[in-house]
């Protein structure tokens, strides 16, 4: 599944290269940006898929 960004505004503006370094957390329920100290939730991106 993928996702647009500029969906989130804390990731809108972030360099592609940080947006790659993506990891999942919480078993497997929350996307975690390390280095833009940004989590996102599966249920969040699903949510802003189908609103």
């Amino acid at each position: 599944m993928s996702f647009p960004a500029s969906q989130f505004a804390a990731l809108e503006t972030a360099p592609q290269l940080d947006l790659e370094k993506v990891h999942l957390n919480d078993a497997g329920t929350t996307l975690q940006w390390d280095s833009l100290d940004q989590a996102v939730s599966v249920e969040e991106i699903i949510a802003s898929r189908f609103s």
